[in-house]
Protein backbone atom coordinates (compact mmCIF):
# COMPACT_ATOMS: atom_id res chain seq x y z
CA UNK A 1 0.00 0.00 0.00
CA UNK A 2 1.16 3.55 -0.71
CA UNK A 3 4.40 1.50 -2.70
CA UNK A 4 5.73 1.29 -6.14
CA UNK A 5 6.10 -2.48 -5.84
CA UNK A 6 5.17 -4.51 -9.22
CA UNK A 7 4.48 -7.88 -9.07
CA UNK A 8 4.50 -10.44 -12.31
CA UNK A 9 1.36 -11.81 -11.19
CA UNK A 10 -1.63 -12.85 -13.51
CA UNK A 11 -5.03 -11.15 -12.90
CA UNK A 12 -6.30 -14.72 -13.24
CA UNK A 13 -4.47 -15.68 -10.18
CA UNK A 14 -4.31 -12.75 -7.90
CA UNK A 15 -8.51 -11.53 -8.10
CA UNK A 16 -9.68 -15.15 -7.03
CA UNK A 17 -6.99 -14.94 -3.69
CA UNK A 18 -8.41 -11.39 -3.44
CA UNK A 19 -11.66 -12.00 -3.36
CA UNK A 20 -11.61 -15.37 -1.07
CA UNK A 21 -9.94 -13.48 1.78
CA UNK A 22 -12.35 -10.47 1.73
CA UNK A 23 -10.39 -7.92 0.04
CA UNK A 24 -11.66 -5.10 -2.80
CA UNK A 25 -8.55 -4.53 -4.50
CA UNK A 26 -8.05 -0.93 -6.35
CA UNK A 27 -7.74 -1.37 -10.24
CA UNK A 28 -5.55 0.48 -11.89
CA UNK A 29 -5.60 0.47 -15.61
CA UNK A 30 -3.85 3.35 -16.67
CA UNK A 31 -0.90 2.62 -18.55
CA UNK A 32 1.97 2.55 -16.49
CA UNK A 33 4.52 5.43 -17.35
CA UNK A 34 7.47 6.89 -15.26
CA UNK A 35 6.97 10.80 -13.98
CA UNK A 36 10.84 11.79 -15.94
CA UNK A 37 8.38 10.75 -19.44
CA UNK A 38 5.25 12.88 -18.01
CA UNK A 39 8.04 15.72 -17.12
CA UNK A 40 9.12 15.21 -20.77
CA UNK A 41 5.67 15.98 -22.07
CA UNK A 42 4.75 18.72 -19.41
CA UNK A 43 7.93 20.33 -21.22
CA UNK A 44 6.82 19.83 -24.77
CA UNK A 45 3.51 20.93 -24.40
CA UNK A 46 4.82 23.97 -22.37
CA UNK A 47 7.13 24.75 -25.17
CA UNK A 48 4.21 24.35 -27.73
CA UNK A 49 1.75 26.80 -25.58
CA UNK A 50 4.91 29.41 -25.16
CA UNK A 51 5.18 29.03 -29.15
CA UNK A 52 1.32 29.44 -29.66
CA UNK A 53 1.52 32.11 -27.32
CA UNK A 54 4.46 34.20 -29.00
CA UNK A 55 2.97 33.67 -32.50
CA UNK A 56 -0.41 34.80 -31.17
CA UNK A 57 1.23 38.09 -29.77
CA UNK A 58 3.01 38.66 -33.02
CA UNK A 59 0.20 38.25 -34.35
CA UNK A 60 -2.07 40.68 -32.32
CA UNK A 61 0.92 42.94 -31.84
CA UNK A 62 0.86 43.09 -36.03
CA UNK A 63 -2.80 43.99 -35.77
CA UNK A 64 -2.21 46.82 -33.67
CA UNK A 65 0.14 48.64 -35.68
CA UNK A 66 -1.89 48.16 -38.63
CA UNK A 67 -4.71 49.12 -36.71
CA UNK A 68 -2.70 52.29 -35.54
CA UNK A 69 -0.94 52.91 -39.17
CA UNK A 70 -4.68 53.06 -40.18
CA UNK A 71 -5.74 55.66 -37.51
CA UNK A 72 -2.77 58.58 -37.63
CA UNK A 73 -3.75 58.07 -41.62
CA UNK A 74 -6.90 59.06 -40.97
CA UNK A 75 -6.33 61.14 -38.57
CA UNK A 76 -3.71 63.13 -40.71
CA UNK A 77 -6.21 63.11 -43.15
CA UNK A 78 -8.89 64.62 -41.25
CA UNK A 79 -6.45 67.49 -39.81
CA UNK A 80 -5.05 68.03 -43.09
CA UNK A 81 -8.45 68.74 -44.44
CA UNK A 82 -9.73 70.70 -41.77
CA UNK A 83 -7.04 73.11 -41.54
CA UNK A 84 -7.34 73.85 -45.53
CA UNK A 85 -10.95 74.13 -44.78
CA UNK A 86 -9.62 77.00 -41.96
CA UNK A 87 -6.81 78.45 -44.17
CA UNK A 88 -10.09 79.14 -47.13
CA UNK A 89 -12.25 80.70 -44.49
CA UNK A 90 -9.53 82.35 -43.37
CA UNK A 91 -8.57 83.90 -47.17
CA UNK A 92 -12.18 84.70 -47.38
CA UNK A 93 -12.56 86.23 -43.96
CA UNK A 94 -9.69 88.76 -45.11
CA UNK A 95 -10.98 89.18 -48.93
CA UNK A 96 -14.44 90.25 -47.19
CA UNK A 97 -12.95 92.74 -44.59
CA UNK A 98 -10.19 94.06 -47.42
CA UNK A 99 -13.49 94.65 -49.75
CA UNK A 100 -15.27 96.21 -46.24
CA UNK A 101 -12.47 98.70 -45.53
CA UNK A 102 -11.84 99.25 -48.86
CA UNK A 103 -15.06 100.15 -49.58
CA UNK A 104 -15.37 103.07 -46.08
CA UNK A 105 -12.56 104.75 -46.53
CA UNK A 106 -12.65 105.21 -50.53
CA UNK A 107 -16.36 106.39 -50.16
CA UNK A 108 -15.91 107.94 -46.51
CA UNK A 109 -14.15 111.50 -48.09
CA UNK A 110 -16.91 112.36 -50.42
CA UNK A 111 -19.64 111.62 -47.60
CA UNK A 112 -17.86 113.72 -45.54
CA UNK A 113 -17.78 116.64 -48.15
CA UNK A 114 -21.59 115.50 -49.24
CA UNK A 115 -22.58 115.96 -45.25
CA UNK A 116 -20.66 119.15 -45.02
CA UNK A 117 -22.63 120.99 -47.43
CA UNK A 118 -26.10 119.68 -46.56
CA UNK A 119 -25.46 120.89 -43.52
CA UNK A 120 -24.79 124.41 -44.75
CA UNK A 121 -27.38 124.45 -47.07
CA UNK A 122 -30.15 123.41 -44.47
CA UNK A 123 -29.06 124.31 -41.33
CA UNK A 124 -27.79 120.93 -40.52
CA UNK A 125 -29.08 117.28 -39.40
CA UNK A 126 -31.29 116.93 -36.13
CA UNK A 127 -32.44 113.15 -36.43
CA UNK A 128 -28.59 111.32 -37.82
CA UNK A 129 -30.76 109.63 -40.18
CA UNK A 130 -28.47 106.68 -42.17
CA UNK A 131 -29.11 108.06 -45.78
CA UNK A 132 -29.66 112.08 -46.80
CA UNK A 133 -31.40 112.92 -49.35
CA UNK A 134 -29.63 112.02 -52.28
CA UNK A 135 -29.38 108.09 -50.86
CA UNK A 136 -25.89 108.18 -49.84
CA UNK A 137 -25.09 105.82 -46.94
CA UNK A 138 -23.97 108.28 -43.76
CA UNK A 139 -21.47 108.16 -41.48
CA UNK A 140 -22.70 105.92 -38.87
CA UNK A 141 -22.91 103.33 -41.51
CA UNK A 142 -19.52 103.75 -42.43
CA UNK A 143 -18.29 103.36 -39.09
CA UNK A 144 -20.34 100.01 -39.12
CA UNK A 145 -18.85 98.70 -41.73
CA UNK A 146 -15.04 99.57 -41.06
CA UNK A 147 -15.95 98.13 -37.91
CA UNK A 148 -16.90 95.41 -39.04
CA UNK A 149 -14.41 95.13 -41.18
CA UNK A 150 -11.81 94.94 -38.59
CA UNK A 151 -13.79 92.33 -36.83
CA UNK A 152 -13.71 90.11 -39.40
CA UNK A 153 -9.76 90.83 -40.06
CA UNK A 154 -9.01 89.84 -36.48
CA UNK A 155 -11.75 86.88 -36.89
CA UNK A 156 -9.71 85.63 -40.16
CA UNK A 157 -6.14 85.89 -37.68
CA UNK A 158 -8.06 83.81 -35.02
CA UNK A 159 -9.04 80.91 -37.62
CA UNK A 160 -5.45 80.95 -39.43
CA UNK A 161 -4.18 80.60 -35.73
CA UNK A 162 -6.13 77.99 -34.58
CA UNK A 163 -5.37 75.41 -37.38
CA UNK A 164 -5.00 72.08 -36.22
CA UNK A 165 -1.32 71.18 -36.12
CA UNK A 166 0.77 67.86 -35.76
CA UNK A 167 0.09 67.65 -31.72
CA UNK A 168 -3.72 67.37 -32.82
CA UNK A 169 -3.15 64.17 -35.18
CA UNK A 170 -1.15 62.02 -31.94
CA UNK A 171 -4.02 63.27 -30.06
CA UNK A 172 -6.12 62.01 -32.40
CA UNK A 173 -4.62 58.49 -32.87
CA UNK A 174 -4.67 57.99 -29.00
CA UNK A 175 -8.27 58.54 -28.69
CA UNK A 176 -8.99 56.28 -31.40
CA UNK A 177 -11.35 53.27 -30.47
CA UNK A 178 -8.85 49.97 -29.52
CA UNK A 179 -5.77 52.27 -28.77
CA UNK A 180 -4.12 52.36 -25.53
CA UNK A 181 -4.58 48.86 -24.68
CA UNK A 182 -1.21 46.92 -23.65
CA UNK A 183 -1.01 43.46 -25.13
CA UNK A 184 0.40 40.90 -22.60
CA UNK A 185 1.07 37.37 -22.91
CA UNK A 186 -1.80 35.20 -21.64
CA UNK A 187 -1.23 32.94 -18.50
CA UNK A 188 -0.11 35.47 -16.35
CA UNK A 189 -1.07 35.37 -12.69
CA UNK A 190 -2.09 38.49 -10.57
CA UNK A 191 0.19 39.28 -7.25
CA UNK A 192 -1.79 38.49 -4.69
CA UNK A 193 -1.19 41.45 -3.13
CA UNK A 194 -3.54 43.28 -5.72
CA UNK A 195 -6.59 41.23 -5.05
CA UNK A 196 -9.25 42.75 -3.04
CA UNK A 197 -10.82 41.38 0.18
CA UNK A 198 -13.77 40.77 -1.00
CA UNK A 199 -13.42 39.23 -4.60
CA UNK A 200 -15.80 37.19 -5.86
CA UNK A 201 -15.47 33.44 -6.62
CA UNK A 202 -16.32 31.15 -9.00
CA UNK A 203 -17.29 27.44 -9.03
CA UNK A 204 -15.48 25.11 -11.03
CA UNK A 205 -15.78 20.88 -12.02
CA UNK A 206 -12.55 19.14 -12.38
CA UNK A 207 -11.66 15.76 -14.38
CA UNK A 208 -8.92 13.43 -14.46
CA UNK A 209 -6.52 14.32 -17.70
CA UNK A 210 -4.95 10.51 -17.89
CA UNK A 211 -2.42 11.53 -20.59
CA UNK A 212 -0.91 13.96 -18.36
CA UNK A 213 -1.58 11.86 -15.08
CA UNK A 214 -0.13 9.40 -13.10
CA UNK A 215 -2.54 7.05 -11.01
CA UNK A 216 -0.93 4.99 -8.66
CA UNK A 217 -3.35 3.68 -5.85
CA UNK A 218 -5.86 6.70 -5.74
CA UNK A 219 -9.04 6.70 -6.13
CA UNK A 220 -9.85 9.15 -8.94
CA UNK A 221 -13.11 11.52 -9.52
CA UNK A 222 -14.06 14.38 -10.48
CA UNK A 223 -13.39 17.45 -8.09
CA UNK A 224 -15.86 20.86 -7.37
CA UNK A 225 -15.00 23.94 -5.55
CA UNK A 226 -14.97 27.32 -5.31
CA UNK A 227 -12.01 29.33 -5.67
CA UNK A 228 -11.87 33.34 -5.26
CA UNK A 229 -9.24 35.61 -6.09
CA UNK A 230 -7.64 35.41 -2.68
CA UNK A 231 -6.92 31.59 -2.90
CA UNK A 232 -9.24 30.67 -0.73
CA UNK A 233 -10.73 27.12 -1.79
CA UNK A 234 -14.49 26.78 -1.11
CA UNK A 235 -14.76 30.06 1.39
CA UNK A 236 -12.60 27.90 4.33
CA UNK A 237 -9.11 26.89 2.97
CA UNK A 238 -6.29 29.03 2.24
CA UNK A 239 -3.72 28.10 -0.51
CA UNK A 240 -0.22 29.64 -0.44
CA UNK A 241 1.30 31.97 -3.05
CA UNK A 242 4.68 31.35 -4.35
CA UNK A 243 6.84 31.63 -7.42
CA UNK A 244 3.63 32.08 -9.22
CA UNK A 245 1.98 28.99 -8.33
CA UNK A 246 -0.84 28.91 -5.48
CA UNK A 247 -0.51 25.37 -3.28
CA UNK A 248 -1.49 23.84 0.10
CA UNK A 249 0.80 21.25 1.14
CA UNK A 250 -1.13 18.19 3.07
CA UNK A 251 0.99 16.60 5.65
CA UNK A 252 -1.45 13.83 6.66
CA UNK A 253 -0.97 11.92 10.47
CA UNK A 254 -2.61 8.48 9.42
CA UNK A 255 -0.38 7.94 5.81
CA UNK A 256 3.43 7.83 4.85
CA UNK A 257 2.55 10.37 2.25
CA UNK A 258 2.74 14.64 1.61
CA UNK A 259 0.76 15.76 -1.17
CA UNK A 260 0.87 19.15 -2.47
CA UNK A 261 -2.33 20.61 -4.40
CA UNK A 262 -2.16 23.82 -6.62
CA UNK A 263 -4.15 25.53 -8.73
CA UNK A 264 -3.54 27.59 -12.17
CA UNK A 265 -6.63 29.42 -12.41
CA UNK A 266 -5.87 31.08 -15.50
CA UNK A 267 -4.97 27.98 -17.19
CA UNK A 268 -8.20 26.07 -14.66
CA UNK A 269 -5.63 23.38 -14.33
CA UNK A 270 -5.61 21.54 -10.48
CA UNK A 271 -2.84 19.37 -9.78
CA UNK A 272 -2.25 16.88 -7.12
CA UNK A 273 0.99 15.34 -6.24
CA UNK A 274 2.23 12.60 -3.50
CA UNK A 275 4.90 11.74 -2.48
CA UNK A 276 5.83 8.82 -0.60
CA UNK A 277 8.23 9.13 1.78
CA UNK A 278 10.36 7.01 4.64
CA UNK A 279 9.43 7.08 8.45
CA UNK A 280 12.23 9.44 9.05
CA UNK A 281 11.56 11.86 6.11
CA UNK A 282 7.67 11.66 7.57
CA UNK A 283 8.65 12.44 11.25
CA UNK A 284 10.48 15.56 9.77
CA UNK A 285 7.79 16.67 7.25
CA UNK A 286 5.34 16.57 10.09
CA UNK A 287 7.65 18.35 12.72
CA UNK A 288 7.85 21.28 10.29
CA UNK A 289 4.01 21.23 9.61
CA UNK A 290 4.17 21.57 13.33
CA UNK A 291 5.81 24.69 13.36
CA UNK A 292 3.06 26.88 11.59
CA UNK A 293 -0.95 27.16 12.00
CA UNK A 294 -1.65 28.06 8.27
CA UNK A 295 -3.71 31.26 8.36
CA UNK A 296 -7.41 31.82 7.45
CA UNK A 297 -8.53 33.05 4.39
CA UNK A 298 -10.06 36.40 6.41
CA UNK A 299 -6.49 36.92 7.39
CA UNK A 300 -4.32 40.07 5.51
CA UNK A 301 -1.51 38.87 3.84
CA UNK A 302 -2.42 35.12 4.38
CA UNK A 303 -1.51 33.67 0.90
CA UNK A 304 1.75 35.39 0.51
CA UNK A 305 2.83 34.13 4.05
CA UNK A 306 1.58 30.87 4.20
CA UNK A 307 3.25 30.19 0.60
CA UNK A 308 6.81 31.48 3.33
CA UNK A 309 5.97 29.28 5.68
CA UNK A 310 5.14 25.91 3.34
CA UNK A 311 8.71 25.61 1.69
CA UNK A 312 9.80 24.41 4.96
CA UNK A 313 7.85 21.21 4.22
CA UNK A 314 8.54 21.21 0.27
CA UNK A 315 12.42 21.65 1.09
CA UNK A 316 12.51 18.28 2.40
CA UNK A 317 10.92 16.81 -0.25
CA UNK A 318 12.29 14.31 -3.65
CA UNK A 319 12.43 16.25 -6.84
CA UNK A 320 10.15 13.64 -8.23
CA UNK A 321 6.37 12.77 -6.85
CA UNK A 322 5.76 9.11 -6.85
CA UNK A 323 1.84 10.32 -8.15
CA UNK A 324 1.13 12.79 -10.10
CA UNK A 325 -3.11 13.53 -10.92
CA UNK A 326 -3.87 16.20 -13.27
CA UNK A 327 -7.34 17.55 -13.88
CA UNK A 328 -9.39 20.02 -16.21
CA UNK A 329 -11.35 22.33 -14.54
CA UNK A 330 -14.26 24.29 -16.71
CA UNK A 331 -16.52 26.82 -15.06
CA UNK A 332 -19.61 25.42 -13.13
CA UNK A 333 -22.24 27.27 -14.10
CA UNK A 334 -24.86 25.65 -12.03
CA UNK A 335 -22.51 25.97 -9.06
Amino acid sequence: SDAEFFFAVSNAELRPFLRENGIAPRVNETPCRSLAALDAEERERRSREQEAARADLASRAEADRVRQDRARFEAQMAVHSESEDRLFLAVVLLLVAAGAGVWGFVTWPERVEGSLDETSAHGGSEDGEDLDRHGSPSRKLHAAVILAAVGLAGGAVVVFATRPGIDEVDRRVAAAPGQGSASSMPGAAPAPAALAADAGEASYRCTLDAQRSRVTNSQVSDLAFTWDARGCVNQRTQYGYNAGIWSRVLVPNDEQAVSINSFDPDRRTFRSERYLLSRGAMRAAREARGRYRAPSCEAEGAATRLGDLQRSITAGLPERANERLIYDCELDEAG
